[in-house]
């Protein structure tokens, strides 16, 4: 599980094992294509929290989305779901580096790729679950 910081511009993701990966902040970069508003100025990871810097305030709505692509990101299993989803085929396994790339010249940032991401989906139901407890 994790923890979720947010303000305006600046959001902090605490997952409770710490971040293994010095490619996160690129996977991180690399998402946020996918959706057209959400634009990640900078991705840092210091001790146990990974820390995205935007370049404009996002709503309240797009809070979702970006919660969608810290999960993507970090708890990606490789599943493909979203190379699947992809209606331009956009996504492509980065086989040097792990995870996926998304290609700016043909991705028309529909955010299905978020969407339709099942580890996303039941880290978010899960979450909601305990909420409401």
């Amino acid at each position: 599980n994790y923890v979720l910081n947010k303000d305006a511009k600046k959001i902090e993701f605490t997952p409770l094992a710490r971040p293994t990966t010095k490619l996160l902040p690129e996977k991180l970069l690399n998402l946020s294509i996918s959706h057209p508003t959400i634009k990640l100025h900078r991705v840092n990871v210091e001790g146990g929290k990974i820390i995205l810097e935007l370049e404009t305030p996002f709503s309240p709505e797009e809070s979702d989305t970006i919660e969608r692509m810290l999960i993507r990101a970090y708890y990606c299993v490789g599943c493909l779901e979203c190379v699947a989803n992809c209606p331009t085929e956009s996504i492509s396994v980065d086989s040097e580096n792990g995870g996926v790339k998304i290609k700016t010249e043909t991705c028309r940032q529909c955010s299905l790729c978020n969407l339709k991401c099942p580890i996303a989906e039941y880290t978010l139901k899960i979450k909601r679950q305990t909420s409401q407890i």
